[in-house]
This record gives structure tokens, sequence and C-alpha cells, in this order.
């Protein structure tokens, strides 16, 4: 049963009574007792809290709060809001500081001026949702929480400090605030969660402070203006899809203490041009449909290339890749058609499926002799390839690895035995291919024998008569 009904039944009794009766007195008691705290019930934890119903009127608005341990918190039903183009949040409500700031503005669409108190530590959930005339807001060094949706579709926000001590940006925060130019994000905070500023694309300029370690997903997605940004290290983990379509981006530096970077984190931002990374895993897609891309640079620390890394990076002209590499994804460089030359790290060791398929312009390759495996269709279609050294350890070269190579013409082997050799790796390649790709036992020669070659043909070896190989 609610104070309320307490309430009726309490004040039904005593009308009933007589006026001198000792139960009556009883009841009036109680009466009092319940009109002095209506609100007040005992938590689970034994600490007082005041649950919904106290208001109080301030300026003309009526606010509606409740008290959890002697703070105040405004929430959705104060009256007076709803046509108020300015707005001063009163620092105490029923005697007890103001620091939670409720769902109290959203959708009201005429407001463009608020003032927090600086007893204000948490911004809630949809709290200023769809104020669309809303300008700017500062945030008092007190706040360290902003919740999620807490200024979503505040299309008329264009300036936004983030309090000194807030650790958290929520989920939504700041999601399609389009008119946001500007935000100065504060060494404090901690994460920054997914869709928080995703859609604002009249910002300009972004710089992730040291304390952030993680940028969730499509945290920054879609914001097509962005033109700068700043990923400092701290940071230890990019989300999937966190700058995706950031069309104006041209550069960025992933610093080393990033251990991953999530899948199309920077997908199909147009004009990016150049890139370094020092970060360990480069994830799935990471940098696909990137068109203006024409330079990736890897320094020491990246150990893993994910599959579509670079997928469709049509002019990239230059990779450079670090020791300590071990692994090349599946497709990671698929129709990179600008692609002159690559130098595989000695650290590598596989090369997944249609790694450098249909890179037009890739002339020579060397595979060296850490790799073990090389995938199906791994550099099939890369149809400027004259020339291909396989290394000492390739123990499988995958179904049509060299397929397509229009313009093979030598193949050399220089491990100790036959690898096991997938079908139709030479298909549609030069029908002269066959004497020219050599089994070259490694001697002190350069590892090109005076007296005997062999062919690696398909599956199987044959003996060539001296004289008759190139």
């Amino acid at each position: 049963m609610n104070i309320k009904n307490i309430l009726n039944i309490t004040t039904a009794l005593a009308a009933a009574l007589p006026e001198d009766g000792k139960m009556k007195r009883v009841l009036n008691i109680l009466l009092l007792m319940v009109v002095a705290a209506p609100t007040a019930s005992f938590a689970a934890t034994g600490k007082i809290v005041r649950t919904y119903g106290a208001k109080e009127t301030v300026d003309g608005i009526a606010w509606q709060y409740r008290i959890i341990n002697g703070e105040a918190i405004v929430y959705m039903e104060s009256k007076g809001v709803e046509n108020k183009s300015s707005v001063v949040i009163p620092s105490r409500l029923g005697g007890c500081p103001v620091t939670t700031i409720g769902n109290v503005f959203q959708r009201h669409r005429t407001l463009a001026s608020v003032t927090l108190p600086d007893t204000v530590t948490s911004i809630e959930s949809s709290a200023f949702e769809e104020c669309e005339s809303l300008a700017s807001v500062t945030m008092p060094d007190g706040v360290t929480n902003i919740g999620s949706r807490a200024f979503w579709k505040c299309s008329g926000l264009t300036n936004v400090t983030i309090g000194a001590n807030v650790k958290t940006i929520g989920e939504g925060a700041f999601c399609d605030c389009t008119g946001l130019a500007s935000v100065t994000i504060p060494n404090g905070v901690v994460r920054i969660e997914k869709n928080a500023f995703r859609g604002c694309v009249g910002l300009k300029s972004v710089t992730i402070p040291d304390s952030v370690t993680s940028i969730a997903s499509y945290a920054f997605c879609d914001c097509k203006g962005l033109t700068s940004l700043t990923i400092s290290p701290g940071v230890t983990n990019i989300g999937s899809y966190a700058f995706c379509s950031c069309d104006e981006l041209t550069s960025v530096t992933i610093p080393q203490s990033v251990e991953d970077i999530g899948a199309h984190a920077f997908s199909g931002c147009d004009k990016l041009a150049d890139v370094t990374i020092s970060g360990r895993h480069i994830g799935k897609s990471a940098f696909a449909g990137c068109c203006a891309l024409t330079n990736v640079t890897m320094l020491s620390g990246v150990q893993s290339i994910g599959e579509n890394a670079f997928y469709d990076d049509r002019i990239l002209t230059n990779v450079t890749m670090p020791e300590g590499l071990t692994s090349i994804g599946d497709n990671a460089f698929e129709n990179c058609w600008a692609l002159p030359r690559v130098t595989i790290p000695d650290s590598v060791e596989t090369i997944g499926f249609c790694a450098f398929i249909c890179c037009k312009a890739l002339e020579e390759l060397t595979i060296p002799d850490n790799v073990g495996y090389v995938g199906p269709a791994a550099f099939m279609s890369c149809a400027s390839l004259t020339n291909v050294t396989v290394g000492s350890s390739v123990n499988i070269i995958g179904y049509k690895a060299f397929a397509a190579c229009v313009k093979l013409k030598d193949v050399y082997y220089l491990g100790k035995s036959k690898p096991r050799v997938g079908d139709r790796i030479y298909l549609a390649t030069p029908k002269d291919l066959v004497s020219h790709a050599r089994w070259i036992p490694p001697v002190a020669n350069m590892g090109r024998p005076a007296t005997a070659r062999k062919v690696w043909q398909e599956r199987e070896i044959k003996w060539l008569p001296r004289g008759r190989g190139r």
C-alpha cells in the first residue's frame, strides 16, 4: 500500500470517529506524521529514499523532483519549462542540492539556453534530447557522467564544453547534433561510448586526450566535415565503424597504445590519403574503400592485418610493413590496382586467401623464407607480375595462387623439397611458364645451380636436361 492510500484511509477514519475519542487523537498524530514526511520510505539498503511527488516552484517553473540520500533529481513531469527559451536550473530543491538532471527538457524545441548549477554531477539519459533550438552548453566541473542520448538531435547546438571531471560520454550523447562545430573533450574522460558523436556533420576537429582508453563503435561515424583528428597515446581500442565515412579526413596517425583497430573503423573515408599505424591489429575492412588513400606506413608493433583491411583502395601506391608482422589476412589488399611493389617482412608466416588478388600494377614479388602458407588465389590476376621468388619454408601454395597472372614468366622456389601445391595455380598464365618455373636447390652461388634445374608444374616435378631452362 502506498503513502497516498494510507493518507486517504487515515483521513477517513479520523473524520468518522468522535471528536474526543482516544483513537481520534492517535489517528490525528498518525496523519500529521504522514503529512510531515509524504514521500519518505526505507530502501532495502536501509537508506532513506524519498520517491516521486515532491514539487517546488522557482521562477515560474513547478519543478518535479525526488530526493535520494539527500540529493535532488529533477525529472520530466516538471511544469512550465515547455515554452521557455531560457532556463536557469535551481541549485537546491526541497533543501537539497540538485545533482542530477533527468529527462526534464526532452523534446522542448524552444529551449535555446540553459544554465546548470555547480551542484550538478550527472546529466541523465535523454535530458535534452531533441532540444532543436539549444545553441550552446557549458557543463560545471562537477559533472562526471553524460548519459545516453543526453543531447541527441540537438541540431542547433554549435559549441559544447564538457566538464573537466566527466569520465564517460554516454551512448548517442551528441548523436545527430548536425550543427556542432566544436567540442572540447577534457583530459579525464576515459570512455567515449557507441554513437556518441555520430552524424555530427559540422564537426571540424577532434582531439582525443591521453586519458581516453576506448573509442566505442560508431563514436564519430558519419562526421562528414571532420578534417582533423588527433588520437593521443592511451587509447587501447578503436571500435568498429568508429570513424567510418568521415569524408573530409585526409590523414590519421594511430598510436602504438592501440591494441585493436576495429572492423570498418575508417572505411569509406573518401579523402583519407595518408595513414600511419602503430597499433597491434588492423581489423576487418578497417580502411576499405578509402578511395584517396595513397600511402600506408605500418610501424613497429603491428602484428596482423585483418581480412579486407585495405580492400578496394585503388590508388594505393605505397605500403610499408614492419618486422614483427606475422599474418596478412584474406583479401587484405584486394583491388589495390595501383600498388607497384610490396615488401613482405621476413616475420610474416601466412598470406591469406586472395590477399593481393587484382593488384594489377604489382610487378615483382618475394615471399620470404618464414612464410609457410600462401592462400588460394593470393596473387591471382596480378596482371603485371613477371617474377616471383618463393621462400624456403613455404609448404602450402593454394588453389589458383598465381592464376591469370598473364605476364608471369619466372617462379623461383628456394626450398629443399617441393611444397604442396593446389590445383591450377597457374591457370590462364602464359603457356611457356612451365619451362621457366624452376625449383632451384640452394647453393652457395646465389642459389643458382650450374648443371641441373627442376620444373615446378602443378603437382609434379620433372627434371629438365641441362640447357633447356633459361
